[in-house]
């Protein structure tokens, strides 16, 4: 991922006037798309392999086609995808003689290339279910490739464009001639293709968010241009330990309790189904024991992994709260865990996050009318259990926090912010903000 970066700043892709200038989205969409399929790969494969990498992209590449959602937006792919689809304007490009409609392979045709490698094939008379003549296998093709340009043409609604590159094809000279002389076009009626659906309303997480308060310029490349940034292995064990937990208070929640080795199971299996090594296993499984010694086995689970919605008319918001309680008097509660060693920096942040989870409940139909009176995060690394107070004033002012974040997002706002954690951002070098 480091190289993909570097090679778009060298081209000046990261450029603030580049990211921050809608004439770009389309590219820069693209190039966000590429690096998804190299996250992916990291993630599946290995974050060094680079020529691995280049040969995968060589090979999948198609499976990206360009898209564009508008409704009056071109659409580029294959024939083979147009398969099944109707457009009001079709154009077939690159048409040319021998290469599309293709020239039929000589049957005495015994080498080639393929992906940079020679390729031989086996004669016709060594091959048992090859029972017609060469001429009639020179005919099949020809038909296969007339099918191929009938699929093409017949894509098109109201218009049909074919571009020739060089000498017209035979055959295409004939379609053309044929159209021309039973055609008029003067009196062809394209239908109106309707107009641009409305601009849909700004989504936000919690993660989002704080990337804006981060920094606005972050915020677009990461969530508005959808570029990827390659997973941290903190943040990897991050999501097993999440997991684990979620499954053994899901079991707690239906049983009422657990028994130790039931957790040893979940926890163990969870962890090997998602790549967790053996070097980590034993701290990873005595993290999971700590949390509950120490706060697990004391409260009532209510809820694990809870989703939410805060829709407004500039916004929606949406996320899930890792748990919902019940405390020994009976109070509830609200609990996130974190993979990290909590420190006093992170504080304001985890505040305002669980701030925020409240007000969803507020507006939970299931959870509406039950107080919160405990908010807690637990640092799994620190295994330390940390209180944030709560009051109707914290929450108005998060409330209107994440109001003004969302009117700031929606007028595109997305300046550059030099701060503290310029130190830990993954495009920190290609930034002189």
């Amino acid at each position: 991922m480091d190289v993909y970066y570097e090679l778009l700043d060298l081209c000046g892709y990261l450029d603030e006037s580049v990211i921050n200038e809608d004439d770009y989205d389309f590219e820069l969409e693209n190039l966000a798309r590429i690096s998804g399929i190299i996250f992916n790969y990291e993630s599946i494969i290995s974050k060094d392999d680079v020529k691995g990498l280049f040969f995968f992209l060589t090979n999948i590449i198609e499976d990206y086609g360009s898209f564009n959602d508008a409704v009056d937006g071109v659409q580029l792919m294959t024939i083979h995808k147009a398969k099944g689809l109707e457009f009001p304007v079709t154009i077939v490009s690159s048409l040319g003689e021998n290469k599309f409609p293709m020239l039929p392979k000589d049957p005495e045709h015994k080498k080639d290339t393929v992906n940079m490698r020679d390729t031989f094939y086996t004669p016709n008379n060594c091959l048992n279910y090859k029972d017609y003549t060469e001429n009639q296998e020179i005919d099949l093709e020809l038909a296969e490739e007339n099918r191929v340009i009938y699929v093409a043409m017949t894509r098109a609604q109201d218009v049909l464009v074919l571009s020739i590159v060089g000498e017209m094809p035979a055959d295409i000279k004939r379609i053309s001639s044929f159209f021309n002389e039973h055609l008029n076009l003067n009196n062809v009626s394209i239908s109106s293709i309707g107009s641009k659906p409305e601009e849909s309303k700004l989504n936000l997480s919690y993660s989002s968010f704080a990337d804006y308060n981060n920094c606005p310029w972050r915020y677009n490349l990461l969530n508005k241009l959808h570029f990827k940034v390659s997973q941290k292995e903190v943040t990897k064990m991050g999501s097993i330990i999440h997991e684990a937990l979620d499954i053994i208070n899901q079991e707690i929640k239906e049983a009422g309790e657990i028994s130790e080795g039931d957790i040893q199971k979940i926890a163990k299996d969870t962890y090997y189904l998602h790549g967790g090594t053996d070097e980590e296993f034993n701290e990873y499984m005595d993290s999971v024991f700590d949390y509950y010694d120490e706060f697990g086995f004391k409260i009532t689970v209510v809820d694990s992994e809870v989703p939410f919605s805060i829709d407004r008319n500039n916004y929606r918001f949406n996320g899930a709260i890792d748990l919902i309680y019940k405390n020994q008097n009976g109070e509830y509660g609200i609990l996130d865990y974190k993979n990290t060693v909590f420190n006093d920096y992170n504080r304001k942040k985890y505040a305002q996050q669980l701030l925020t989870y409240i007000l969803a409940l507020k507006n939970d139909f299931k959870y509406c009318d039950v107080e919160i009176t405990e908010a807690k995060i637990y640092a799994i690394k620190s295994r330390s259990l940390i209180d944030f107070n709560i009051d109707e004033s914290k929450l108005a002012t998060q409330k209107e926090e994440i109001e003004n974040t969302a009117d700031l997002i929606n007028s595109h706002e997305f300046n550059k912010n030099e701060s503290s954690y310029c130190n830990i951002c993954e495009f920190s070098k290609y930034c002189n903000g």
